[in-house]
């Protein structure tokens, strides 16, 4: 069984880099477990359909993004999904880069079938909108960063 961990966010734009920090934290924890599977951590601020290549050859991947919320009772909540069960009506698409991710999958889907992932589970970080230019995280958004490593960690203990 071989999983990927995937940090997906702009370093540039604050909080919307929060997939990279998780992806950063995770690295430094997982090197001291024993695990029975592979696990390769990743980060990336590519487009959707970029990404959706580096998932080929893996059996599961665990997707950390961000979601713009706009509200602010939801920026921090983590949400969680399986892409297979994402309605296509909310289909999860931020404006990185016109392609959705599940239109993004289903492309490298159709090119190697059976190089694709069985399961993709997303888990996103409700944020505002960044406006502006910075590398730092907002202090919601860094004191949520061990809860979302904590959360893929259980992802990666059940499939162990």
């Amino acid at each position: 069984m071989k999983i990927l961990v995937l940090g997906v966010g702009n370093p540039t734009l604050g909080d919307d880099g929060s997939g990279l920090y998780v992806a950063r934290e995770l690295r430094k924890k997982i090197s001291r477990k024993k695990l029975k599977i592979e696990v390769v951590i990743e980060e990336s601020s590519s487009d959707w359909l970029t990404i959706a290549e580096k998932m080929v050859d893996y059996d599961e991947v665990i997707l950390i993004d961000t979601a713009v919320v706009n509200e602010e009772r939801l920026v921090g909540r983590i949400f969680k999904f399986d892409l297979k069960g994402l309605d296509k009506r909310y289909e999860y698409s931020y404006m990185l880069h016109n392609l959705s991710l599940s239109s993004a999958i289903e492309i490298i889907r159709s090119l190697s079938p059976e190089e694709t992932p069985e399961k993709v589970i997303l888990i996103l970080i409700g944020i505002i909108e960044p406006k502006e230019f910075s590398d730092k995280l907002s202090p919601t958004i860094k004191r949520i960063i061990p809860k979302v490593v904590k959360e893929v960690l259980d992802e990666i203990s059940k499939i162990n």
